[in-house]
């Protein structure tokens, strides 16, 4: 785990923040590659430091300076998630002296902005869990004492660790980088082999590459996300390949908002279902099509309907290894008004488990509309574990 911590100053006029945070500092060290920069840094220097330690998570100290929410908005512009500790600056009281000019402006200018869009807010006080509760800005807040900056800090690196631990997590939800992405398609792959020909690789490089624990915990975090723990599992086993920490448990996360809304059947739904009675097969996997269209372009879901990943595998298999009357297929395609989508999945396919062109009823479509679609899987949020 890489930390990056940023103070403005290191003064008197910030001597609570800037005490707590070297202390923080010098006890995370031991555990964590720690970092910490101070000062009022351009752009151009701020970003000259992210690209040399590439942080996990970057955590702010303080309030009332815009290099902080200069910092905030670079970090978080790059893809890192950003914490803050306020140091009780937030609370009413500290705020009722001067309010009007001085800090109102800087609540418009940009205090408020940076409040609310970093991933959460440190409370180091119980008192201050009240204070920001009251003042709204935010609503995931963390509590870790530290007893005006004198506590005794031999559980509070633990409690960082996990806090940050539980931000990673929470911000690479659905995060896979090219490597580790190549590697759960191709172990994906590996699980739904019937014969060891079927097991061919889809990316020549990656048997070359070993991977860190950490992509382990990404995949497997991936693939509890996405419902298919029980095939990546399966897959690497047959690929012999030991995985650190295995595990079916999701990481403890902030909550996140479900980002789809509920489905309900139409009635051309069932008029279809009716046309087609006699090639159940074909209808099915049109179906299959069509679900993915709701929920990855429409934002729909049904509650019966699994994930977005485990239809494109059902469509790999059904399209791989089943006989299916490919003109029913096409004219249900059709029907559903589905076809130019329908191209778009099957070039996914293609990309994720290998699939050839003499195994699709249509042609691959690849196009931005493919890449959208692709984003789409990658960010979706159906459940909040």
């Amino acid at each position: 785990m890489i930390v990056l911590h940023y103070i403005p100053s290191l003064s008197k006029e910030n001597k609570h923040a800037a005490k707590f945070v070297q202390l923080l500092h010098a006890a995370l060290s031991k555990t964590v590659d720690t970092h910490m920069c101070t000062g009022e840094l351009s752009r151009r220097e701020f970003l000259k430091i992210l690209t040399k330690i590439n942080p996990d998570v970057v955590h702010l100290h303080g309030c009332w300076n815009i290099y902080l929410s200069n910092v905030r908005r670079w970090s978080a512009r790059r893809g890192y998630p950003v914490i803050l500790s306020p140091y009780g600056m937030l609370s009413t009281k500290h705020m009722e002296q001067d309010f009007w000019k001085t800090f109102l402006p800087r609540i418009i200018l940009y205090q408020y902005d940076l409040t609310r869009k970093v991933m959460l807010l440190h409370a180091s006080s119980a008192e201050e869990v009240k204070e920001l509760k009251h003042l709204g800005w935010k609503k995931r807040i963390a509590y870790i004492s530290m007893h005006d900056g004198n506590t005794d800090l031999s559980q509070v690196p633990l409690q960082f660790r996990q806090l940050y631990q539980k931000a990673i997590d929470t911000h690479n939800r659905n995060r896979l980088n090219n490597l580790e992405t190549k590697w759960f398609w191709h172990i994906i792959k590996s699980s739904l082999a019937k014969s060891i020909a079927d097991n061919t690789l889809i990316h020549d490089d990656i048997p070359h590459v070993s991977l860190p624990s950490y992509s382990w915990r990404a995949m497997q975090i991936y693939a509890i996300d996405h419902g298919v723990i029980d095939l990546f599992h399966k897959g690497a086993e047959t690929l012999q390949l030991s995985i650190p920490d295995k595990t079916t448990t999701p990481p403890s996360r902030f909550s996140v908002k479900n980002n789809l809304k509920p489905y309900s059947e139409q009635k051309q739904d069932k008029a279809l279902s009716l046309q087609y009675v006699n090639h159940n097969r074909e209808y099915t996997l049109a179906q299959q099509f069509n679900i993915l269209k709701h929920i990855l372009c429409n934002g729909r879901l049904h509650p019966e309907w699994e994930s977005p990943t485990r239809y494109l595998i059902y469509i790999y298999q059904t399209l791989q290894y089943t006989d299916i009357d490919e003109g029913v297929l096409v004219n249900i395609l059709n029907d559903m008004k589905i076809t130019e989508f329908s191209s778009r999945i099957l070039q996914i396919i293609s990309e994720y488990l290998g699939l050839t062109i003499g195994f699709m009823p249509i042609p691959p479509l690849n196009d931005s509309g493919t890449n959208k679609i692709k984003e789409k899987i990658n960010n979706l949020t159906i459940s909040t574990p």
